[in-house]
């Protein structure tokens, strides 16, 4: 995509979201990234920030990606105990 149709897409989103109540305005989505701009901040501050908010997102997305992969390991071998080679009935006494 290009950087102009972003910029132009970013800008209708910003007044978009200014015509909005100012109820409608405060109240967030429950998560755990708000943020913390102001609304007069200018647009590259504001797309700058925004792509500071997408690297941790991303970081965050691919640290949660391990530990599933991690944890379904997990619980693949416990659920798929190694099997026995013939011959081994069991530990050596």
């Amino acid at each position: 995509m290009d950087e102009a149709v972003i910029r132009k897409r970013v800008i209708e989103l910003v007044d978009s979201i200014s015509t909005m109540p100012q109820s409608a305005r405060k109240t967030t989505a429950g998560g755990i990234y708000q943020s913390d701009l102001q609304p007069q901040e200018p647009l590259d501050e504001t797309l700058s920030h925004l792509q500071v908010q997408i690297k941790y997102l991303l970081f965050d997305l691919e640290a949660t990606r391990r530990e599933n992969r991690y944890l379904r390991q997990l619980l693949e071998n416990r659920q798929n105990p190694p099997r026995k080679e013939d011959g081994e009935d069991g530990p050596p006494f």
